[in-house]
This record gives structure tokens, C-alpha cells and sequence, in this order.
């Protein structure tokens, strides 16, 4: 097999980092091996000075001046590559386009640079199909995206990203289902995150626990048991155990529905199932059913909410007084419980 040779001369009007001396970085490597890694650790070997300064450059114009000044490039002779953060333009001739792990790593990187220069209109671009760079939309870069999202709680920025994902048939992952369920939880939009949830289960995407502990404990925490159960229901289908966490948000729907007994019931199954060890984490989060969790549903009752913090305070005494009978320790504090004054604040 034919040997391929990629010289990574850089576009003239490119300002990087500067090097000493100033490298003019050649590929030697069989056509089979023309994989992300190997590249990168030719590189790294002949040129390791211009690599670890690429790779800790912060100018996100020289990230993107570059791809700026890719489309009078493509025709058959030229094509762009990239080795992890090498954004080069190749001047031979004939070169077969670079594998599509390539262009994905380029994007990556591309997508990092404006995240981290806060050029997120650009960073956006880079989601397009059709893009005017020539590179592959890539779910990593979505990611990267999504995560600035929610380090800023920009809600209106990850329901853009979502939306350019669904566009340019960028299919959703399990990381995609986290990070937005994230969002939709620090920001307190239930609306959303169940909205998503359900367009996440219909699109086929297999969510991880940490999705279902979310999306059942916000449940639990807006009252909405029909939402509860319906997540419950997805949840069962994908995996046999329950975590602590929805274990515990089925005991509250259970509280809601007047069902002290099933609650206790769950209760003892996870319980039972615990490690020694672990025990304690259940009284842990009994004393946050008992002293956190009312003053949150009641605040969503906007009629009776006295009768109904009454008929929870009851309901709850009743699970706990259950407890002990199952061979479930049950030292929690009921002092934030029995005083009404406290619950119905």
C-alpha cells in the first residue's frame, strides 16, 4: 500500500503561537494507519515543541481564521486535515480526503476554541451539516456546547443547540439526555425536562440512571405523580434495579397517592438490598423525605394546601411508624414534620 505524505504548512495570514523553529511538520504513514492516533504520535515525536504549543494556545482566531479561510481550498487537490488541535491547510496534490475521525477531532477542537473564547454564534456553526468547512458535524462537539449551557444555566442556548442537533440530523446521546436534564433541573424547568424526556425516549436513546434519578426526583419534588409513574414505567423497561434515588421518589408517589403502606413496602426492598454499609445513605434521605421534601410539594398546591400538608404529615408519620416492623432503622428527627407551623410556612 501506498505511502501518503501530509505537509502542514500553515496559511501565510495565520498568526500562531510562536515557535522555535519555526517547524514545517511532513507525515510519513501508510494509508492504513491514517487514524487519529497515529498521526498524532508522528507528530508528537518529530515536533512535540509544536504540538504541546498548539495545544495549550488560547487564541480561538487562529482556530478560526484558519477553517475562515478553508472554502477557496476545497477542490480535488486540496482538502483541509487535522491531528487533534493541528488545523493545517494540505497543499499536496491528490490526497484522498482525511478520515472522518479527523475531521471529528478538528471540529472538536474548533468547537473548544469558541467555547472557550466565548464565541458561541461560531461555535455554533460548526453543528451545521453543510457547513462551508468541510467538516463532519460531530456530537462531541454539541457536547462541548451544551456544557457551556449549563455551566451559565443559558437555557435558551441549549434549546438552540438542540434544535441545530435535530436539523443536521446529529442523532442524541446519552450525554446529550444528562447534560439537558441538568440544565432543566438547575434552572427549575419542569416544563422542559419533561418535554425533552419524552423526545428523547420516542428518538430511541437509551437513558443512563442518572437521567432516571433526575427526572423521578423532580417529579416527586413538583407533586406530578402521573409524570412519576409514566417515567417510572420507562425506567423499569430499561433496567431491574431501582437506585436509592428513584426508590425513594416512588415512596413519595406513594405518599402523595395516601399510600403509607406501599411506600414503607419500597422502602424495605431497598433497604434489604443495601450493603451494611451503605444502610445509612436510607436514613440519610428518610430524614430529607421527612423534613425537606413536604415544604416543596406543598408550595406546589395552589388550593387546600393546609388540608393538604395535613393529610401529608399524617401519611408520612404512618410510613415511618411502618418502618420499624419491616426491619428498617428508622432514627429520624419528626421535628420539622409535627411542627405545622414550620410545614405550612
Amino acid at each position: 500500500m501506498g505511502s501518503v505524505s501530509y505537509n502542514l504548512n500553515i496559511w501565510p495570514n495565520i498568526l500562531f503561537p510562536k515557535l522555535s523553529p519555526s517547524p514545517s511538520p511532513t507525515f510519513e504513514t501508510n494509508e492504513a494507519q491514517l487514524d487519529s492516533h497515529s498521526l498524532l504520535c508522528n507528530s508528537e515525536r518529530q515536533h512535540p515543541n509544536f504540538i504541546f504549543q498548539f495545544q495549550n494556545n488560547s487564541d480561538f482566531g487562529a482556530h478560526w481564521r484558519v477553517l475562515d479561510h478553508s472554502p477557496s481550498l476545497f477542490n480535488s487537490a486540496e482538502r483541509l486535515n487535522s491531528s487533534q488541535q493541528v488545523l493545517a491547510i494540505e497543499n499536496a496534490v491528490s490526497l484522498p480526503p482525511p478520515p472522518l475521525s479527523l475531521r471529528r477531532l478538528a471540529l472538536r477542537e474548533v468547537t473548544k476554541a469558541c467555547v472557550r473564547a466565548g464565541a458561541i454564534d461560531f461555535g455554533m456553526k460548526t453543528l451545521w451539516k453543510h457547513n462551508l468547512f468541510g467538516l463532519t458535524p460531530d456530537i462531541g462537539s454539541a457536547h462541548h456546547l451544551l456544557s457551556y449551557a449549563k455551566q451559565h444555566n443559558d437555557v435558551k442556548l441549549m434549546v438552540k443547540v438542540l434544535r441545530l442537533m435535530k436539523k443536521n440530523d446529529l442523532p442524541f446521546q446519552p450525554g446529550t439526555v444528562d447534560i439537558v436534564l441538568s440544565i432543566c433541573y438547575s434552572t427549575d424547568r419542569w416544563d422542559l425536562m419533561t418535554k425533552h424526556a419524552k423526545r428523547f425516549v420516542k428518538s430511541g436513546v437509551n437513558l443512563r440512571q442518572t437521567s432516571f434519578d433526575l427526572l423521578m426526583e423532580f417529579a416527586a419534588r413538583k407533586a406530578d405523580v402521573e409524570s412519576l409513574w409514566k417515567i417510572e414505567k420507562w425506567r423499569s423497561e430499561a433496567m431491574k434495579k431501582h437506585s436509592l434515588s428513584t426508590g425513594f421518589s416512588c415512596a413519595k408517589g406513594f405518599l402523595l397517592e395516601h399510600k403509607p403502606e406501599s411506600a414503607a413496602a419500597i422502602i424495605q426492598v431497598l433497604y434489604q438490598i443495601l450493603p451494611e454499609a451503605r444502610r445509612p445513605t436510607v436514613m440519610v434521605e428518610l430524614q430529607k423525605l421527612v423534613s425537606e421534601w413536604p415544604l416543596e410539594v406543598i408550595k406546589q398546591q395552589k388550593e387546600d394546601g393546609k388540608a393538604f400538608a395535613s393529610a401529608l404529615q399524617n401519611d408520612i408519620s404512618a410510613l415511618i411508624n411502618a418502618l420499624p416492623s419491616l426491619g428498617v432503622e428508622a432514627n429520624v428527627s419528626m421535628q420539622d414534620l409535627t411542627g405545622k407551623e414550620a410545614v405550612l410556612s
